[in-house]
């Protein structure tokens, strides 16, 4: 449950610089721990294992519509071929 402010009190808003201070600093303090680093290596493993995975099924779905495209102008290739010639 968020904690509501004491009346006259300010609470400042925590910026994009304030978040990105943080996690310099807690990078710096965990950059000689071999756990932490060992954690951030599996995480962007399993990230770029995700991304992997993401631009794969793109890849296929367009080799599938390119491929049904493909089929589409040789059918119709070969019907008009066939007819400019039966006639």
């Amino acid at each position: 449950m968020p904690s509501v402010p004491e009346p006259g009190s300010r609470r400042r808003r925590v910026s994009d610089r304030d978040v990105a201070r943080l996690v310099r600093r807690g990078e710096a303090e965990l950059a000689g721990d071999p756990a932490a680093a060992e954690l951030r290596r599996r995480v962007r493993d399993r990230e770029n294992a995700e991304l992997d995975r993401d631009h794969r099924a793109r890849s296929d779905s367009s080799a599938v519509a390119g491929f049904l495209v493909g089929l589409v102008f040789l059918v119709v290739f070969v019907v008009g071929t066939i007819l400019t010639f039966e006639r």
